[in-house]
């Protein structure tokens, strides 16, 4: 028997909703710069890179005002969704199964683009919860692919390089896209070949000459838990 996921914590991590504590973010560049108003409470208790912020002598505690300039609003809001709500508003319903002329199309390539830029914001923003459930968006997604006749739709090109480009080795979705990518035609690869990073084709031909496919089978059945980042904060 399962043990029950109680969602009881400790007093103390009670989240305070006074209006005094809410937090302006601006995002990214004009003439597409946005606004966001956030409970401090709740931001920080997700992200290391604001709690830091907000518990400093730092200039953006004390006028409560953090800019992420080079960051996408879009990106950032459904970040903040997923703070506030714990979905990922990533879906948008343009999804073509029939006829694929590979491993992907339009619609699904453009929601694993928007997780993986969502994976790479929580990066930043050192939110251990918000990549691991965009980890699990992905993983769920090419298994749901699987049911379908769509077959084993692959993150394109541009999102292995946008996530291994805002992350380092031995990173666990970079480990995903990895055993994803031992299913994938020659063609897939070699026509994404140019875009694909160095490190990600390397660990791709290693894992293919140590186990095969092996990995993107069991990728197949996985929960997901060897994707995850355990919690190392230290309180």
């Amino acid at each position: 028997m399962a043990p029950i996921k109680s969602a009881r914590v400790l007093s103390s991590e009670v989240i305070s909703f006074d209006p005094s504590t809410i937090l302006t973010v601006i995002v990214g560049s004009p003439p597409k710069q946005r606004s966001f108003a956030v409970h401090e409470g709740v931001i920080c208790a997700r992200s290391d890179f604001f709690r830091r912020a907000m518990n400093g002598d730092w200039s953006e505690s004390q006028q409560r005002l953090v800019t992420l300039s080079a960051e996408d609003p879009d990106v950032f809001g459904v970040y903040l969704t997923h703070v506030y709500t714990g979905r990922l508003p990533s879906m948008n319903g343009q999804y073509d199964i029939s006829p694929l002329p590979e491993n992907l199309n339009g619609g699904f390539a453009n929601e694993y683009q928007r997780l993986g830029e969502v994976y790479v914001l929580c990066e930043q923003l050192q939110d251990r919860e918000g990549k691991n459930a965009v980890v699990l968006a992905i993983l769920a997604m090419a298994q749901h692919n699987l049911s379908t006749d769509c077959g084993w739709i692959l993150p394109s090109d541009n999102t292995v390089a946008n996530i291994y480009d805002g992350t380092t080795k031995g990173n666990k979705a970079r480990s995903l896209l990895v055993d994803l990518y031992t299913n994938a035609t020659s063609r897939f690869v070699a026509d994404g070949a140019d875009n694909l990073p160095k490190e990600f084709l390397h660990e791709l031909s290693v894992a293919l000459l140590e186990t095969g496919n092996e990995r993107s089978v069991a990728a197949r059945k996985s929960d997901g838990q060897e994707y995850l980042e355990p919690d190392e904060r230290v309180e």
